[in-house]
C-alpha cells in the first residue's frame, strides 16, 4: 500500500503499535530495562517516507546503557562508538576517498558515531526490531516483525525514487526478502556490485554483504563498497537522483 507520510503509514498501523507497546509496558512492570528511550522508538521517521533513497537494515538497537539512539546502527555525540560502527566507519573511509594524505601518511578514520547526517539526505536507518531488553540482543526481534515487514513495503511502494537497500548480515538479507515476498537471498559474489527485484511495477536494488560485528567483518564486509555502491545503483536506476554525500566531516 502507498503512503504519502509516515504519519500517515503509522495511523494505518496505529493497532498493531498498541500490542507491541502492551507488550513492552508488560516488561517495564516486570522490572526489565529497554532501550532505546520510548521518545526514541520511532526516530526512522524522521527521514520523510517520500525522500527515502538509501535503506541500511540493522537487526535491533544497542543492547547496553546509552547507546541506542532510535537510528540503526548510530550513536549520540559523546558516546563511545560500538564495535560494528567503528568497521562501518572504517569500511566508509576506505569505499569513499583515498585513505592517504597527499604526503602519503594515512588518514585516520572518523570515530564520531552520530549518523544522523545521513538521515537528511534519504537514508533511512533502520532496525527489523525497534526495541531490546538490556542485554539480550534479539528479544523482540518477533514482536515487531509484522510492523517492520510492513515499514519495508511502505518504503518500496511510497519512496519517490526506487530505493536501494544496503542489507548486511543474514537477518537483514532473511527480513528483506520476507518482506517482499521473494527467495531468501543468499551470499553476496566476489564480482558482485548490487542485485534487484520487481517489486509491484518498481525495480529495487541492493547490495548483500556480510554483518559488520568484529566477529564477521573479515568475511565479506571489509571491502563490500556499499556507499559508493549503493549511489551507483541509484543513478542507474533512477537517472537525475541526487548521489548520497556520505562523508560525515
Amino acid at each position: 500500500m502507498r503512503f504519502d507520510t509516515w504519519t500517515e503509514f503509522l495511523e494505518h498501523q496505529r493497532q498493531r503499535l498498541e500490542v507491541i507497546n502492551a507488550t513492552i509496558r508488560r516488561e517495564y512492570a516486570a522490572g526489565k530495562d529497554i532501550y532505546p528511550l520510548h521518545a526514541d522508538r520511532l526516530r526512522f521517521a524522521e527521514t520523510p517516507l517520500a525522500d527515502v533513497k538509501v535503506v541500511i537494515l540493522g537487526q535491533d538497537p544497542y543492547h547496553q546503557l546509552g547507546q541506542a539512539d532510535g537510528l540503526a546502527f548510530s550513536v549520540r555525540d559523546r558516546v563511545a562508538v560500538p564495535p560494528s560502527l567503528r568497521n562501518i566507519l572504517r569500511e566508509l573511509a576506505d569505499d569513499i576517498s583515498d585513505r592517504k594524505h597527499a604526503n602519503g601518511t594515512a588518514k585516520s578514520v572518523p570515530y564520531f558515531g552520530n549518523l544522523t547526517p545521513w538521515t537528511r539526505q534519504g537514508v533511512l536507518l533502520f532496525n527489523t526490531a525497534l526495541t531490546v531488553r538490556r542485554g539480550e540482543p534479539g528479544s523482540h526481534c518477533d514482536i515487531w516483525q509484522p510492523f517492520t515487514d510492513e515499514v519495508i513495503r511502505a518504503v518500496c511502494e511510497s519512496a519517490t525514487v526506487a530505493p536501494h537497500f544496503i542489507l548486511w548480515g543474514k537477518h537483514a538479507k532473511d527480513a528483506f526478502a520476507r518482506a517482499l515476498g521473494k527467495t531468501p537471498i543468499g551470499q553476496r559474489r566476489s564480482d558482485e556490485a548490487f542485485c534487484s527485484v520487481q517489486y509491484n511495477g518498481r525495480t529495487i536494488t541492493y547490495a548483500r554483504s556480510a554483518h559488520p560485528s568484529p566477529l564477521s567483518a573479515n568475511k565479506g564486509f571489509f571491502g563490500s563498497r556499499p556507499f559508493s555502491r549503493a549511489n551507483t545503483a541509484l543513478l542507474l536506476n533512477n537517472p537525475g537522483c541526487a548521489a548520497v554525500d556520505w562523508r560525515l566531516s
